[in-house]
């Protein structure tokens, strides 16, 4: 079905990249009855066990007046977003190499078809937490940034996306390697964790400089009403600078690998 679809090698419009991430979605879950739902059951059974285990059994007070499971989850959606952006990605080459083997296709468009795949299921979470949020009274007029911060984490991830792909070509064990890093990077996360409330002022420092607290902070800041993506230039400034070499990078290392790329996927 695919094959007709790319015959012709400038044939990869819009059009095309939507067919692809539809039928990326349908593919997960091909043959489960309840299709692409399962792809949320996961993450709300975690949030359940969490509610219960944190609100219930330890009793958690609320954070900065918002109930501690609506501030878990604030920063938690996205973080999910950015693991499905890098596992998917990572595998993109692999899964769909029968596009690049067998006809003319644009490599670089592979993450981002895996990548709006995982936008998808995103945004359907951000909408059902948006709601929540407004009838508990908790939402305003920092919501209108929201956009903008699932923009740059949608850069940063599709840019490391590429980069993990292509790598991932070369070295088959990255894909393992990530599963690690992902694990570690999610503790020196703000999403359990409220970096305002810890002692030392040199562990905030050194966790900060983890690119991912500014956007799962910016993510409460809109979600919560907390603050404006202007009182936090510095740090804003610093992302763009790292999405910059992330894209470069990837960029370089797919140019260097393409002449290659179709008999490494042999």
């Amino acid at each position: 079905m695919l094959h007709k679809h790319f015959s012709d090698p400038a044939g990869t419009g819009v059009r095309q990249i939507l067919l692809l991430t539809r039928n990326d979605i349908r593919s997960r879950y091909a043959g489960a009855r309840l299709g692409a739902l399962w792809s949320m059951a996961l993450p709300l059974l975690t949030l359940l066990v969490l509610w219960y285990v944190y609100e219930r059994g330890f009793g958690n007070p609320p954070v900065e007046n918002v109930p501690y499971i609506l501030w878990f989850t604030s920063a938690y959606l996205p973080w999910i977003f950015f693991s499905d952006l890098l596992t998917g990605g990572c595998r993109c080459l692999v899964d769909y190499s029968f596009l690049i083997t067998r006809i003319p296709f644009q490599v670089p468009l592979l993450p981002l078809i895996r990548a709006l795949s995982a936008l998808f299921f995103h945004l359907l979470f951000l909408v059902i937490l948006t709601g929540i949020l407004a009838a508990a009274g908790l939402s305003g007029i920092y919501l209108m940034q929201l956009p903008l911060y699932v923009f740059l984490l949608f850069l940063l991830g599709l840019g490391l996306s590429l980069l993990l792909c292509v790598g991932t070509v070369c070295i088959r064990d990255l894909e393992a390697v990530l599963q690690g890093l992902l694990q570690l990077l999610f503790w020196a996360s703000p999403v359990l964790w409220n970096p305002e409330a810890m002692e030392g002022g040199e562990i905030r420092r050194i966790l900060s400089l983890n690119p991912l607290s500014f956007i799962l902070e910016g993510y409460r800041d809109a979600l919560l009403g907390r603050r404006w993506i202007l009182e936090r230039r510095d740090a804003a400034f610093a992302y763009l600078m790292l999405t910059g070499i992330v894209w470069t990078a990837g960029i370089c290392l797919y140019r260097r690998v393409r002449p290659v790329l179709a008999d490494r996927l042999h």
